[in-house]
């Protein structure tokens, strides 16, 4: 890339994206020692109003991007980055058909425990992150026990999401942050937890104000990412009635 290519690049970026690149080529989230959050009690259970298209098979498999590999290839060199993600961010536990594999899914998230140790790999970049913790959530909030270790790893997961917000990506990246952090705040009860609430919903009141247009629609004017934000903000609203 030329130099006047990087400047024309550049010279669109907001200050806070140039400052976020920088500190976070220098700065790693640390583990959590605090005390362990307690859970809190919520009134009713989550129902999943729109379940997606399943992505785990029978075989052993996952299907996403009209490719399939392993279900427990995490770091597969033969899948993009793209197609990891989707692995890490166990969608599958709420499509269509998803009671049918629910020993499969108990069995994938111990895997994931075991194969996935704290800040380390895919799993533990900020937008598989965001998007585990809701559905991890969602899923302990639909009345199904916790694999064993899963919501401590839930306290590591929040506690490294806050820490490497993307500021740099900003867009719905940014908004799916905010929306885990409340999760997580709304999950789990005390200080901790009422950090991590107050620092998602902030971060909400700025993002939806500057990526929800007057007329409703999506900032990035693409029907795909007005269809991911709109159902965000479905989940928080539902999760606001628990």
């Amino acid at each position: 890339m030329s130099i006047a290519q990087y400047f024309h690049t550049a010279r669109h970026l907001k200050p806070v994206q140039v400052s976020n690149r920088i500190s976070r080529k220098y700065t790693r989230a640390r583990r959590y020692k605090g005390k362990a959050p307690d859970l809190a009690s919520p009134r009713k259970q989550w129902e999943t109003q729109v379940p997606v298209a399943p992505s785990l098979l029978v075989d052993g498999l996952a299907h996403f991007l009209n490719v399939s590999g392993p279900q427990y290839g995490w770091e597969n060199p033969d899948r993009s980055k793209l197609w990891l993600y989707n692995l890490h961010y166990f969608d599958d536990l709420h499509a269509a058909g998803a009671a049918r594999r629910s020993q499969l899914h108990r069995e994938m998230i111990s895997r994931w425990l075991q194969d996935n140790p704290p800040y380390t790999g895919t799993g533990w970049e900020p937008y598989p992150l965001s998007l585990r913790i809701v559905n991890w959530i969602k899923w302990l909030l639909a009345g199904n026990a916790p694999v064993e270790g899963m919501t401590a790893s839930l306290v590591q997961q929040a506690h490294a999401l806050g820490r490497q917000l993307e500021y740099h990506l900003q867009g719905n990246h940014l908004l799916a942050n905010a929306k885990a952090l409340v999760f997580a705040g709304t999950f789990f009860s005390g200080k901790v937890a009422a950090r991590w609430e107050q620092q998602g919903l902030k971060l909400l009141d700025e993002q939806l104000a500057e990526q929800v247009l007057v007329d409703g629609g999506h900032f990035e004017r693409s029907p795909m990412y007005h269809c991911i934000v709109l159902m965000d903000v479905l989940d928080l609203i539902q999760l606001g009635q628990l």
